[in-house]
């Protein structure tokens, strides 16, 4: 609910200043957790007990039909996200999945065949005169609102502005007399207390939603008690089983048994993986949370609200029978019972609109959209644009085929495939392409339709293969680009007119026109077998501008001639700096002339003899440089033939093993002691080279580096060298959290960056072992908080 909220909001205003504060170390542990609940994805398409018979017989739908609508607004909310590319990959999340109703003793339908297609396990070993009946409804999903919960919670954390506190506990929330709200927060890894004033605050604490709800002091949270019901479940992972149940089945719940004792035997995909979830069975525990106390309902009880708690009970005896373990129910106070029992979702808002909760659990995270726009309604009076039907019933849509069919599929089609357009494009020789990387992230497209009239489209989300080179080609340059998220219409694009000719696109660039003079230079020259250019021109993953260099591999008849003399480097221009380095420093195979040009441009001249370059070539290990990335500029012989293809990888983040993972954050949180105790004597010199060469380079940087991968799959994403991209990566919040880790000489602003440091650390590493499941070493951060503070705190002998 409060990732959910938190992302619409965003959306509303990217500029509001919006802080989560969650109690355990990520998000979606309790209610929302895949396994903690059923996953239905509430469309009352199965659940008979929202279609009650009424004293005439007749059906009553208006509760399915209700459920129905409040879950179709939250598909059509995740596919916003999803085509926005605020989260990816919603089979992570949603899944097809058939809902059923199977009743018994019902003449509606003897077709067993049908039946057995349908549930085959249900099915086994029943007797073919037994009279049942079944509904199915191949438009039902199986939902993990964790997986979907964490997706969110990753996207504020990263790219927006949103502030997220793990492993902090909001204790108690006080009224201002300037209509503000005053919270007590703790920090449950280092002990800190603090304060937070909030013009708006929304509770989505689940279980603890009421005790902070009534620590406000509202009048509106006056009369609710918990009431501590849930359920627990048979699981099954036996694929053979598995495969005879592919559906979500519901039947009826015995005479006089309380709704939540439905009987459903339900298909689990969890993490990609399925199995079977049987239930629900009789429990009972005075904790409101998974992770809470015992003591949550009694200390629960007040003056307020025990006569609703009592009136619950009275009223609900035959729910003694079927009370579950660790969950949580709301108890309403009732004018005539003195109290229900509430199996639905309820939102409380105050009168000034300025604190809201939600109290309740089923149909929950299903309605989590609907329900904070009704948060939104009753607090903020914002009315969303993203949501296509909010203000349609589904009723109404009954008479309009076409919408009620848009918000049937509203997600099927992302489930299945982001739609993309391919277009083959074809640049004439020679063209400029350095000029164009510079231009293409704010490109605008040219749309040609059937009628040749042209018209702007903007597109933000393009991907280019192959990327572009600053290399003249001697033919024409065929390559394919991929773009999403354009309206379906569009047919084809010429790119040429994207941008044109006074913009430059002809018009060669210093760098380009010394790598021509280079290729020209070499072509004339008997001297020179080869020429490649190499690094992050020749790489298609890597950043380029007009500060890049240009590395270029000589492959010559006679290297000492070219290594001794200096005359030839001056063919290209004047020099500003030459530095060389003999071929013994790189064990005889090449030597290094760099070299600074006074039009700006650098370039650094690898000098290969030719003996020695056929044996890298036919070395088993291929030189990092080539991996790197290549390109074949001059070979007047066919000696790079049989050189491997680069792979790119070289330069590419890899997923740590939970070894390493562990041993960096181990070692990060050991060498911090070394950074104090530098501070508290007064050494500034050991602290700055402990922190910047040890702490941030050999672990912060690659924490940081771990994280960006994680975000992109581990698809071929690289940072760059020591962090140049991080800050294209990293979302502001983030950033801003880096920033903070920079000091000057003074000491109390390194200690400053200290703390900066060990909180960005924290937030990256719990995120990182989450996301990796791998297990992060808590109990010693906490030891080594305690010292570093311990150490702040001693007075210096020095």
């Amino acid at each position: 609910m409060s990732a959910t909220l938190a992302t619409l909001l965003h959306e509303f205003d990217p500029n509001l200043e919006i802080a989560i504060f969650e109690r355990l170390g990520r998000f979606a542990k309790e209610s929302t957790a895949a396994w903690n609940n059923a996953g239905t994805g509430h469309s009352a398409f199965c659940e008979l007990n929202y279609t009650p018979e009424k004293p005439d017989g007749t059906i009553d739908i208006s509760k399915a039909e209700s459920i129905a609508e409040q879950f179709e607004i939250s598909k059509q909310f995740w596919s916003y996200l999803i085509s926005k590319g605020y989260i990816q990959n919603p089979k992570d999340f949603i899944n097809s999945c058939p809902h059923m109703s199977l009743v018994f003793g019902d003449a509606v339908s003897n077709d067993h065949d049908k039946l057995k297609e349908w549930i085959p396990l249900v099915m086994r070993k029943r007797n073919a005169t037994e009279i049942m009946a079944a509904t199915k409804m191949d438009l039902g999903t199986d939902v993990n609102f964790g997986s979907l919960t964490r997706k969110m919670g990753r996207h504020l954390l990263e790219d927006s502005n949103v502030e997220v506190f793990l492993y902090h506990e909001v204790k108690d929330i006080d009224p201002r007399a300037d209509g503000k709200w005053q919270m007590k927060i703790k920090d449950r890894i280092h002990s800190h207390k603090q304060e937070v004033v909030a013009d708006f605050v929304f509770i989505g604490a689940g279980g603890y939603a009421l005790p902070l709800l009534e620590s406000s002091d509202i009048k509106e949270s006056e009369g609710y008690g918990g009431f501590p019901v849930s359920g627990q479940w048979l699981v099954t992972h036996n694929q053979d089983l598995v495969e005879q149940h592919q559906a979500k089945v519901y039947t009826q719940a015995t005479v006089d048994a309380p709704p939540m004792s439905v009987p459903h035997l339900d298909l689990r995909i969890i993490d990609g993986k399925k199995a079977l979830l049987f239930g629900p069975f009789a429990g009972f525990s005075t904790k409101f949370l998974k992770e809470g106390s015992y003591l949550d309902l009694p200390e629960s009880v007040n003056t307020k609200n025990i006569r609703s708690l009592f009136g619950a009970w009275w009223h609900n005896l035959p729910l003694t029978k079927y009370l579950p373990d660790k969950g949580f129910r709301s108890s309403k106070k009732d004018e005539k019972d003195g109290g229900k029992l509430e199996f639905g979702t309820e939102v409380v808002v105050n009168k000034a609109g300025t604190i809201a909760s939600l109290l309740g659990a089923s149909p929950g995270a299903s309605t989590a959209v609907y329900a904070m726009l009704n948060v939104l309604e009753k607090s903020l009076n914002n009315y969303p644009l993203l949501i296509t039907h909010y203000s349609s019933s589904m009723s109404d849509t009954l008479v309009k085929p076409v919408i009620a069919k848009e918000l049937l599929e509203s997600l099927q089609a992302k489930i299945e495939e982001e739609k993309q357009v391919i277009v083959h494009c074809c640049f004439p020789a020679s063209p400029s392409l350095g000029n164009l990387i510079r231009i293409w992230p704010s490109t605008y497209l040219f749309d040609l339709q059937s009628d040749h009239q042209s018209k702007l489209i903007h597109t933000e989300n393009i991907t280019l293969f192959p990327y572009w080179t600053p290399i003249p080609f001697m033919k024409d340059f065929w390559f394919t680009l991929i773009f999403s998220g354009l309206p379906k219409d569009c047919k084809s694009f010429d790119l040429r007119e994207v941008i044109p000719e006074e913009g430059g696109f002809y018009v060669e660039s210093t760098r380009e026109k010394k790598l021509n003079d280079i290729i020209r230079w070499a072509e004339t020259n008997p001297d020179i077998r080869a020429v490649l250019l190499t690094s992050s021109l020749a790489n298609p993953y890597a950043p380029v501008d007009d500060l890049s260099d240009l590395d270029i591999e000589l492959i010559l008849t006679d290297r000492n001639r070219y290594e001794t003399e200096d005359g030839w480097i001056r063919v290209f221009g004047e020099p500003v700096c030459i530095i060389e380095e003999s071929a013994e420093a790189f064990d005889g195979i090449h030597a290094m002339k760099m070299v600074l040009y006074s039009d700006h441009v650098k370039v650094d001249f690898k000098l290969y003899g030719t003996r020695e370059f056929n044996q890298e070539v036919q070395s088993e290990a291929f030189p990092e440089d080539w991996d790197v990335g290549y390109n074949v500029l001059v070979d007047k012989d066919g000696i790079t033939g049989s050189m491997k293809a680069p792979s790119y990888q070289s330069i590419m983040i890899a997923k740590p093993s939970e070894e390493e993972f562990y041993r960096l954050i181990k070692d990060f949180w050991w060498d911090t002691a070394y950074v104090a105790k530098c501070l508290n004597r007064g050494d500034i010199f050991y602290a700055k080279y402990m922190f910047e060469n040890i702490i941030r380079t050999e672990y912060l940087i690659p924490l940081i580096e771990w994280h960006i991968a994680s975000g992109h799959h581990w698809n071929n994403i690289t940072a760059n060298k020591h962090g140049r991209l991080f800050k294209k990566y990293l979302s502001n919040g983030l950033w801003q959290k880096v920033e903070a880790t920079f000091s000057g000489h003074d000491t109390e602003e390194n200690w400053n960056a200290l703390w900066a440091m060990t909180d960005l650390v924290h937030t990256l590493g719990i995120s990182l072992s989450e996301h990796l499941g791998y297990t992060y070493p808590l109990e010693i951060e906490k030891g080594m908080m305690k010292h570093l503070h311990y150490v702040q705190n001693l007075k210096s002998s020095f």
